[in-house]
């Protein structure tokens, strides 16, 4: 006798709502035919806690209960545990392992679970295929060489793909950066909902300065070469919230990424900065280093004054 049982998990997509049921086995069947027909078959000693070992009557495999007590302790709170990662902004393995006390393969189960089931939503397919309002302008650029010499090409584009501002600059400049947003933008309609652009920091910077909301691409030039971090910016009334998204793959490049980590920090709006490093940075220890070496330092005579001695 087959027994099986799933729990519903519930989210929210532009403010439309999808489900998918998580398939959950039931803490006595056996982990190969899933027949209930068991018998207990001794602790194992050599394992850490000695853990109870089963054996199915029916197809003969051996198995641990512990994988099915994992599946027993969190049916009723799974829910509640993945609305709590959400709510402090970070969702990794490490948090999913330790919030529910369970193996890294337990997690990869479930993460995997969960985003085959959201992959095939048709609510987050409607999301992919039809963005928010669709007032999208992208920011990007490439280098060229005129001369011998370095230029920018910087290309702001529609949703549609047509060049809306275009220039060729020997640097980029924010004041720069500013007038060619500035001009793609007169040529709309309305103003965009969202800007993208890539990991060069004075788009960033730009766009956050004009009040624009901004989806922020970096690439981590770093082995092995394929994460991506995603800021993006909303402005509201008072302050600015920023969510960063890690991912282990390039999802430009690959499909159904997993989301590595989250979190989200927030600034009062009008705030100036500090200019320079914050205290305590690697300049400030040096300096302090250089400037201790300075004051011990034995005062002697000089080589002059030696000589005059003598």
């Amino acid at each position: 006798m087959k027994r099986s049982y799933y729990h519903e998990f519930v989210f929210k997509v532009n403010d439309r709502e999808g489900s998918f049921r998580i398939p959950i086995l039931w803490p006595n069947t056996s982990k190969g035919c899933k027949s209930d027909n068991l018998k207990k078959d001794g602790h194992d000693t050599s394992v850490k806690s000695s853990p109870q070992k089963y054996t199915c009557k029916d197809c003969r495999i051996t198995f641990y209960a512990y994988t099915s007590y994992f599946y027993r302790n969190i049916e009723s709170n799974i829910n509640q545990y993945m609305l709590n990662l959400f709510e402090k902004g970070r969702m990794d393995k490490n948090t999913v392992k330790e919030l529910l006390e369970c193996s890294d393969s337990s997690v990869s189960i479930i993460l995997k679970r969960i985003m085959e089931a959201v992959d095939e939503s048709i609510t987050v397919k409607m999301a992919w295929d039809t963005p928010v309002n669709g007032d999208i302008i992208f920011i990007d650029e490439t280098w060229i060489t005129i001369n011998s010499k370095t230029w920018y090409l910087v290309v702001v584009l529609g949703e549609d793909r047509s060049v809306l501002a275009w220039v060729v600059i020997k640097s980029r400049t924010a004041k720069t950066v500013t007038r060619i947003v500035l001009e793609a933008i007169s040529r709309l309609p309305s103003p965009p909902l969202v800007i993208i652009t890539d990991d060069f920091s004075t788009y960033k910077r730009v766009v956050k300065n004009l009040n624009y909301d901004l989806i922020h691409v970096r690439h981590i030039h770093k082995p092995p070469y394929n994460r991506i971090i995603i800021d993006i910016i909303e402005h509201k009334s008072k302050k600015i919230i920023t969510t960063h998204l890690a991912t282990a793959n390039d999802i430009f490049c690959n499909e159904n990424t997993f989301i590595t980590r989250m979190s989200t920090s927030k600034e009062r709006k009008g705030k100036k900065r500090k200019r320079g490093r914050k205290k305590g940075s690697k300049n400030s220890s040096k300096a302090k280093k250089k400037t201790k070496n300075s004051h011990t330092k034995k005062k002697g005579k000089s080589l002059d004054q030696r000589i005059l001695l003598k």
